[in-house]
C-alpha cells in the first residue's frame, strides 16, 4: 500500500488518465462513433457499388469475387451483390442485418446505412437490366487497428499514458513540495524552534497551498509571543512574590526574638500575597477560558450604579469621590461578577491616583463604531495622567507607572488590576483603551457590544 502523498497522487493520476483513455478508445470503438469513418463509408459506398456492378456485368462472378477480396484486404470492407431479381451474386453471404438494409434501399431508391460496433451499408445501382443492391459491412475495430497498425497504436497509446504519467510528476511535486516544507517547519516547531516560519521558504504561488503557509506562519509566531509572555508574566510573578516572601522571613526572625510588633507586619504581608495569588489565578484562569464562561444579558447601567455607591463610600474615606455623570440604559453579554470585577478594577485605580479633595467621573453611554452599538463607559480621574509613551503598556500585567515622587514601590498594588479588566474585556468582545485629558488625569474607555434590544 502506498502511504506517499506523492505516490499516491501519481499513482491515482496514472491510472485515472489510462481509464479515460481506455473508455474514450472503447465507447468510440463500441458505438462506432468515428465520424471520419463514418463520413467516408457514406461518401465511397455509391462508387463501390458501382464498381461492383460493373465488375459483375463485364467479367461474371470471378471479376466480381475478385473485387470484393480486394476492398476486403484493402479497406477492410465485407461486400456482396444482389441481383435485381433478389439473388446473391457474389460467393460470400452477409448477415440478415445488412440484408434487411436491402429492401430498404431498394425501396426508397437510395443508399441506406446502419452504425455500431459493425458498420452496415447498402446502396442501389440503377441498370437497364435492372437494380441491383451493393452491401457492404465493415467493422470498425479491425478497419482501425489495420489501419493504424498494432505496433504504433500500443506505441501511441503507450505515449499518451507517459505523458500524463509525466504530467502527474509535476502536479504531485507541485503538491507534495510545500507540503514537505510544512512537515519539517511543524517537526522545528515541536522540538521548541518557536522561530521557525515557512512562506520565506516555499515559492511564491497563489493558492491554498499558499494561504496554509501563512496560516501556519501566523500560528507560530502567536505561540511564540504567548511562549514570551508566558515566560516574561513566571519572571514577573517571581519578583513581586520575592519582596513579601522576604518581609515573611525577616518578620518571622523578629518574633521569634520576642518582637511582637513584627506580627503585624507579617499579617500585612500575608494579606498582600493572599490578594497577589488571587489575582494570578483570575488572570491564569481568563487566559484559559477564553469564551467558554455561561453568559447572560447583564443590565450594565445597573451593575455600574451598584458599583459607584460602593466605591464613592470607601473613596470619602480617604477624602475623595467618584460620581456618575451621565448613564444609559445598555444590557450586554457576559458574566455579571466578571463585568463587576472589570469595572471595579478601573475605578479603584482611578480613586488610588485622583488626588485628595478630587473626585472621579464616571459615564455609561450608548456609541457605535463600524456600525456595531455598542456600551461606552468612560472612567476619568484628575491625577497627573500617564506619560504617552507609556499608555500602551498599562495594561500589561506587573507594570506600574510612578505618578509622583512620593510613590513607593509596593504601595502602588500589585499592577495586575487593568490587565484583568483587559481579558475580561476581550473575552466578551468588546475594547479597552487609555489616554490623557486635556485638563489633566487619565481617562480609561471601556466599549462592550450591546445586546438586541
Amino acid at each position: 500500500m502506498i502511504r506517499s502523498l506523492y505516490g499516491r497522487i501519481v499513482v491515482w493520476f496514472w491510472l485515472a488518465n489510462a481509464a479515460i483513455t481506455a473508455t474514450i478508445l472503447g465507447i468510440t470503438l463500441i458505438s462506432g462513433a468515428q465520424p471520419l469513418g463514418r463520413r467516408w463509408l457514406a461518401a465511397s459506398l455509391e462508387l463501390y457499388a458501382q464498381t461492383a456492378t460493373d465488375a459483375y456485368q463485364t467479367g461474371g462472378k470471378a471479376a466480381l469475387d475478385a473485387y470484393l477480396d480486394h476492398i476486403q484486404s484493402a479497406v477492410s470492407m465485407c461486400g456482396a451483390l444482389i441481383g435485381p431479381q433478389g439473388e446473391i451474386l457474389s460467393a460470400h453471404a452477409l448477415p440478415e442485418e445488412s440484408l434487411s438494409l436491402a429492401g430498404q434501399a431498394r425501396t426508397a431508391g437510395k443508399s441506406r446505412f446502419r452504425f455500431g460496433p459493425i458498420w452496415h451499408g447498402a446502396s442501389v445501382v440503377h441498370t437497364p437490366q435492372g437494380d441491383y443492391v451493393f452491401l457492404a459491412q465493415v467493422d470498425a475495430w479491425h478497419r482501425f487497428a489495420s489501419r493504424v497498425g498494432t505496433g504504433e497504436m500500443i506505441a501511441k497509446v503507450m505515449i499518451t499514458l507517459l505523458a500524463g504519467c509525466f504530467v502527474c510528476w509535476l502536479l504531485a511535486r507541485s503538491i507534495t513540495a510545500p507540503l514537505r516544507t510544512l512537515q519539517t517547519a511543524v517537526r522545528s516547531l515541536g522540538a521548541g524552534d518557536l522561530s521557525v516560519r515557512v512562506s520565506p521558504r516555499i515559492p511564491p504561488r497563489n493558492d491554498e497551498l499558499t494561504d496554509l503557509a501563512h496560516e501556519f506562519d501566523r500560528m507560530a509566531a502567536e505561540i511564540e509571543n504567548l511562549h514570551n509572555e508566558q515566560r516574561r508574566l513566571l519572571a514577573d510573578i517571581s519578583h513581586e512574590l520575592r519582596s513579601p516572601l522576604t518581609r515573611l522571613s525577616i518578620s518571622t526572625e523578629l518574633a521569634s526574638r520576642g518582637n511582637l510588633e513584627s506580627l503585624d507586619r507579617m499579617r500585612k504581608d500575608i494579606t498582600v500575597l493572599d490578594n497577589l495569588i488571587e489575582q494570578i489565578l483570575t488572570l491564569t484562569r481568563l487566559e484559559m477560558q477564553q469564551k467558554t464562561r455561561t453568559q447572560s444579558d447583564v443590565p450594565l447601567d445597573k451593575v455600574l450604579t451598584a458599583l459607584i455607591d460602593d466605591a464613592d463610600f470607601e473613596a470619602r474615606e480617604q477624602g475623595k469621590s467618584v460620581v456618575l455623570a451621565g448613564q444609559q440604559r445598555c444590557s450586554v453579554r457576559g458574566e455579571p461578577g466578571l463585568l463587576r470585577s472589570c469595572l471595579e478594577n478601573v475605578i479603584r485605580n482611578a480613586v488610588k491616583f485622583t488626588p485628595v479633595s478630587t473626585c472621579v467621573r464616571v459615564t455609561l453611554e450608548k456609541s457605535q463604531r463600524d456600525r456595531k452599538p455598542l456600551a461606552k463607559v468612560t472612567v476619568e480621574d484628575s491625577g497627573r495622567g500617564v506619560p504617552d509613551e507609556l499608555l500602551s503598556r498599562i495594561f500589561e500585567p506587573f507594570y506600574r507607572v510612578a505618578v509622583s515622587e512620593d510613590d513607593v514601590p509596593g504601595n502602588q498594588g500589585s499592577g495586575l488590576g487593568l490587565s484583568i479588566s483587559e481579558r475580561i474585556v476581550k473575552l466578551y468582545g468588546g475594547a479597552i483603551s487609555a489616554h490623557n485629558a486635556e485638563d489633566g488625569g487619565l481617562v480609561v474607555v471601556i466599549e462592550l457590544p450591546l445586546t438586541s434590544e
